[in-house]
């Protein structure tokens, strides 16, 4: 009976002692669990947080090549219509040019002479304001100081504008070598956009 008590005693110590174990066992299991389960939640929000910054630097890149875009091509219509109503104002002031009251042979030819300049006056002034809003447009779209061929652009504008503003044609040898500069210009503007882009 001794040895049966002492072999029970010792069975319910093995019995405590392996229940005892697993307790500090799961215990240790759940502070690893969760030590492991803050840090990957933790890691998670840093994810999460480093891809939102990401997305936003993308939309924002987006956002900033868009708008260079539709300004060069803002700038790109504004100088089709300035050259366009270059070639309207030389049209104008040949017109313009043409008759003078001294070639009146009555009052009545001389009326018509003086209301035929007046038309022709009052569209040379239309043309002028025109070309002077479409300047002062693309003067704000081209606004890098150290852009030497958008320089060159504006350069050539101030040149035809000495032209038409003392009635003078603009020489056509003038728009073609205007429209060379332009060409090369747009052509410059969208490499460097593809080049920021790649």
């Amino acid at each position: 009976m001794i040895i049966l008590a002492s072999h029970s005693s010792n069975g319910m110590a093995i019995i405590y002692s392996g229940l005892l174990a697993a307790i500090i066992s799961g215990g240790v299991s759940l502070i690893g669990y969760g030590i492991t389960a803050y840090f990957q939640n933790k890691n998670n929000k840093d994810t999460i947080r480093v891809q939102k910054e990401i997305a936003k630097m993308g939309r924002e890149e987006k956002l900033f090549y868009e708008t260079q875009l539709a300004t060069i091509d803002e700038t790109r219509n504004l100088i089709a219509k300035f050259i366009k109503n270059c070639i309207a104002m030389n049209r104008a002031i040949k017109r313009f040019n043409e008759k003078e009251v001294d070639d009146a042979k009555n009052i009545d030819d001389a009326r018509n002479i003086f209301n035929s300049k007046k038309e022709s006056f009052n569209k040379l002034e239309k043309i002028f304001n025109e070309l002077q809003e479409q300047i002062t447009l693309i003067r704000l779209n081209i606004f890098d100081k150290d852009d030497n061929l958008g320089n060159h652009v504006l350069k050539k504008i101030y040149e035809m504008e000495k032209f038409y503003t003392r009635l003078q044609t603009i020489p056509s040898e003038e728009l073609d070598i205007f429209v060379d500069i332009v060409r090369d210009y747009f052509y410059k503007q969208i490499k460097e956009l593809k080049n920021k882009t790649a």
